[in-house]
């Protein structure tokens, strides 16, 4: 057996999905993408970048922000 780095097997979380799909879901046609994936806890980060979305916003037209994850800090971070 070879060794996982980081302790993830990452083909079992290999899936057949096309990423225009989840682009025509989430974002209106001609915007970029910004999509944050992650537990909602300090340590990641995540607070950083909603902070950092009005920053972008005015500096990159059309630009789109997806947060995707749950955590103890979900209902303080909506």
């Amino acid at each position: 057996m070879v060794p996982t780095p980081n302790g993830i097997d990452f083909d079992s979380f290999k899936r057949d999905v096309s990423v225009d799909l989840y682009r025509k879901r989430f974002v209106p046609q001609g915007d970029k993408l910004v999509f944050f994936v992650g537990r909602l806890v300090y340590e990641k980060g995540v607070k950083t970048v909603i902070e950092a979305m009005p920053l972008i916003m005015n500096k990159v037209p059309n630009v789109t922000f997806v947060v995707a994850g749950s955590g103890p800090h979900l209902n303080e971070l909506k």
